[in-house]
């Protein structure tokens, strides 16, 4: 069963990529084997003849720190119990040995989405592990089913974002006042950081065309209209080619997290919310911005990084506005005279 899966999906993943979003993709295959795998080949063909012909680096890449890390994080919370089914573990060896051998390294971290279509063999193999040491090895199936709950619960504390978790504060920050966060002045700007968030994305109207930064984009993505920033000011990972750049009038507000401005979009920025501008600042408090358009968009000339530039629509048209949150008033906006502005380099960006 686990070989004709391998088959199957090998077999389907070779069509899809290769005939149908082709087909799709004005004859173009998907970008992230560039991207991802460029290392190993332009497309598939040499990405799969690079591991047949040196499966030297694959191996290398396979008993990395990282990666041995990652098969822990998999393994442990079922009791290493899916180790027992070898054999089922052949169905995710295409997806691991992608994440092992890509050059992103969330693909090999349990937290992020890279790693669902692993889950499904590796809880089968578990499944058909407990069986086998229970009637291979004699153990008992209570006692099985308490290693594996042990496991799982050391693992959360360890590894999870739940609230029982080590790692929760990377997610909601700490809570105040909390001494067993240290150092404590860091813990407090973190907070700080966190409810500044919350307060920016409350303000955003339901609705509202927006971009945002990407840690912010879940928590405003019930709206027909959102772009990852710096999109449509900036292409980045913006279809195959940074073609087709929609207008940037249709933004309505801008809602940044200045950590997540890289050094060649600060000035951009700086640029938007300056007088006289594009955007007002609504709100700038820990290094959270949340800005609304005012006036539209003037010609910029926009670099990406290693580009050669594309000219922004001058003039665009800009769409109706849609009222702020009431609870927010426009006359009075909340801005923090603490907050200093981010050091800015050269701005590539001719007004």
């Amino acid at each position: 069963a686990a070989w004709r899966t391998l088959i199957l999906g090998g077999a389907w993943y070779a069509l899809s990529t290769k005939i149908f979003i082709p087909h799709f993709n004005r004859g173009e295959e998907p970008f992230y084997i560039q991207y991802f795998y460029s290392e190993y080949g332009k497309d598939m063909r040499q990405v799969a003849g690079t591991i047949v012909r040196h499966p030297n680096r694959v191996v290398s890449a396979a008993v990395k720190s990282d990666r041995v890390r990652f098969y822990r994080d998999l393994l442990l919370p079922w009791g290493g119990l899916s180790l027992a089914a070898l054999p089922l573990l052949l169905m995710l060896l295409p997806q691991m040995v992608a994440s092992v051998i890509g050059t992103s390294p969330y693909a090999r971290q349990i937290r992020y989405q890279y790693t669902s279509v692993m889950l499904a063999p590796i809880i089968i193999a578990a499944i058909e592990g407990a069986r086998f040491v229970s009637r291979r090895l004699g153990v008992r199936l209570p006692v099985i089913a308490a290693w594996i709950l042990l496991c799982g619960a050391i693992s959360n504390v360890a590894w999870s974002p739940s609230p029982w978790g080590d790692l929760y504060r990377i997610w909601s920050g700490p809570p105040p006042h909390d001494r067993a966060c240290q150092p404590q002045p860091a813990c407090d700007q973190s907070q700080a950081h966190h409810n500044a968030l919350r307060t920016a994305i409350n303000l955003v109207p339901t609705g509202a065309r927006i971009t945002a930064t990407y840690a912010i984009l879940p928590h405003l993505s019930h709206r027909k209209v959102i772009f990852d920033w710096p999109n449509p000011f900036r292409p980045a990972y913006w279809g195959n080619n940074n073609e087709n750049l929609p207008d940037p009038g249709v933004v309505e507000y801008m809602v940044l997290d200045r950590f997540h401005i890289g050094p060649q979009d600060q000035a951009m920025v700086a640029s938007l919310i300056a007088p006289g501008g594009e955007f007002s600042v609504l709100f700038d408090q820990a290094n959270v911005l949340l800005a609304r358009r005012d006036r539209p968009p003037t010609a910029l000339p926009v670099v990406p990084p290693g580009g050669t530039g594309i000219p922004v629509p001058p003039n665009a048209t800009t769409l109706p506005l849609i009222s702020p949150s009431p609870s927010f008033s426009p006359s009075n906006p909340v801005v923090s005279p603490a907050v200093s502005p981010l050091p800015v380099a050269p701005s590539p960006v001719a007004h």
